[in-house]
């Protein structure tokens, strides 16, 4: 996978931290497993001798302590004790674990295990089941998840700083962060999961339209097929269009990926009628090899979250990456703000606020801002209107974010000037 690191930090930074975790196997042996690790539960990380708060990552051998003269970064074990991490002797570093591919690892979230979601395992279509229900049956889920492992949030949701902990761990070997112009992409997305939802996804649009709002609205293509009329009327707004899978029925992943790419050929017309060129995988379900098929056929996919919990793909799963990029001709749209169903299920009711807290966290790190909400009523408390007028206030008020469409976004750039 050392590419993909190659694309985002460059093979000098690679070529260091290999040299790193070379020269701690060479002294103090390979690594072992951690003894209660079973890959699917984090470890806390910190910067030794200092106050900064630990964040989780996802790492399962460690090579062996020895006697290190400065460490710089450590991890605490299940048995509660704090081992070596990043280290430094007489101006060589030591890694006690293959960070490179640890943060491949992360980006491609190759660090859990696939998920199969409740609603695959029906003999129908989850979706026959009235919206009202589902939502309740949602919630529930969502609930017992939870309760089942309520540990697995905490600093990983709504935040997740693994992206400042990769570059810290880089900094010392060379690595010079790349300097973020502003502004700042911000993104409205909205995913309209069926028929059903068309109504509500059209007053949507109406009301970001009248904001000056140009959003991004993913369909299953069986929609732009079938209730082409809707989607005329979203698109004649200026609202860039979006697929969501070939259906909503998250068996995306079910099908070999050549056999779900033939699928979606099947509506090329209707991709191409509507300049279709993004692709955002239902419940965000999606893979490494179906992002291979998805090249070629879409300019970007939007399928990732930064974090997220609790959801269909998993307790905790995301990409811990900020920024749009580019990798094996499919430029990748990470979601980074907080879903409205998660906000809603968790049982918030004040959206605004835990986005505000977001947007300045990715505002610190020169992050994008990708909103992804859904076409429901049902999720918005306080009504849709009221929600996005507070959430345009909250970007006013934070300045250095821009609005642009979801297309425009995945190709930004964090170290060019959009404003020019």
């Amino acid at each position: 996978m050392s590419r993909l690191f190659d694309t985002l930090f460059g093979a000098e930074v690679r070529a260091a931290l290999d040299a790193a975790f070379a020269n701690a196997r060479e002294r103090f042996g390979d690594p072992k497993p951690i003894e209660g690790v079973d890959g699917t539960a984090p470890l806390w990380c910190r910067r030794t001798g200092t106050t900064d708060l630990p964040v989780p990552i996802y790492v399962g051998a460690l090579v062996p302590p020895g006697q290190l003269v400065k460490i710089l970064f450590e991890v605490q074990t299940p048995d509660g004790r704090w081992r070596p991490l990043l280290a430094v002797n007489d101006e060589r570093f030591f890694a006690m674990a293959d960070l490179a591919t640890l943060i491949e690892t992360h980006i491609e979230e190759a660090y859990r295990p696939p998920a199969r979601p409740v609603s695959t395992r029906l003999p129908f279509d989850y979706r026959a089941v009235p919206p009202v229900l589902r939502v309740l049956i949602h919630n529930l889920l969502v609930r017992w998840r939870k309760a089942r492992r309520p540990n697995i949030a905490k600093g990983v949701f709504p935040i997740w700083d693994a992206p400042g902990l990769f570059e810290a761990w880089m900094t010392p070997l060379g690595h010079v962060p790349t300097p973020t112009a502003v502004p700042l992409p911000f993104v409205f997305s909205h995913d309209v999961d069926g028929a059903e939802q068309l109504p509500f996804a059209k007053r949507i649009a109406g009301a970001e339209r009248e904001r000056g709002v140009v959003a991004g609205f993913f369909l299953p293509a069986k929609l732009l097929r079938e209730n082409a009329a809707d989607v005329d009327a979203i698109a004649a707004l200026g609202h860039e269009i979006g697929v969501h899978g070939v259906r909503h029925d998250n068996r995306q992943l079910l099908y070999a990926p050549d056999d779900y790419a033939r699928q979606l050929d099947d509506y090329r017309p209707e991709i191409e009628r509507y300049n279709a060129t993004g692709y955002r995988a239902p419940c965000l379900l999606t893979s490494p090899a179906l992002r291979k098929v998805l090249s070629g056929r879409f300019a970007y996919d939007s399928s990732q979250p930064d974090t997220d919990v609790y959801a269909e793909a998993g307790d905790h799963h995301g990409c811990a990456h900020l920024r749009p990029f580019t990798f094996e001709g499919l430029a990748r749209l990470p979601v980074t703000l907080p879903l409205d169903d998660r906000l809603h299920t968790l049982g918030s009711r004040d959206f605004v606020r835990l986005w505000r807290e977001k947007i300045t966290y990715l505002q610190l790190r020169g992050g994008a801002a990708v909103l992804c909400t859904h076409a429901n009523d049902l999720h918005y408390p306080q009504g849709f209107e009221p929600t996005l007028d507070g959430l345009l206030q909250a970007i006013s008020d934070l300045g250095d974010f821009s609005i642009m469409p979801p297309a425009t976004a995945a190709q930004w750039s964090p170290n060019r000037d959009e404003s020019r």
